[in-house]
């Protein structure tokens, strides 16, 4: 889960996580997920704890355009931008 540092928006349990790209709303305790007009499923829900909102990590990233690793090695994950191709 990820530590939530910055949300445009909350209003009973509801989080909102705009980028130029894309808005995000998320349900503390709720699974579904709207990201612009359509609704998917998350693997674990938001949650509050110690005053501080979580969401999924792997979820928000790829809905954002980025790509997610992960090092069993190390315990360590990547999270990286797509490059965009040019000409």
């Amino acid at each position: 889960m990820l530590k939530f540092g910055y949300i445009s928006g909350t209003l009973d349990n509801l989080i909102i996580y705009e980028s130029n790209e894309k808005t995000a709303y998320f349900t503390v305790g709720n699974t579904k997920v709207m990201i612009e007009a359509e609704t998917i499923k998350a693997k674990n829900p938001p949650f509050i704890k110690n005053k501080i909102t979580y969401v999924p990590l792997r979820l928000v990233a790829q809905t954002f355009g980025c790509i997610v690793d992960w090092d069993q090695k190390t315990k360590t994950v990547y999270i990286n931008r797509k490059l965009e191709e040019t000409d």
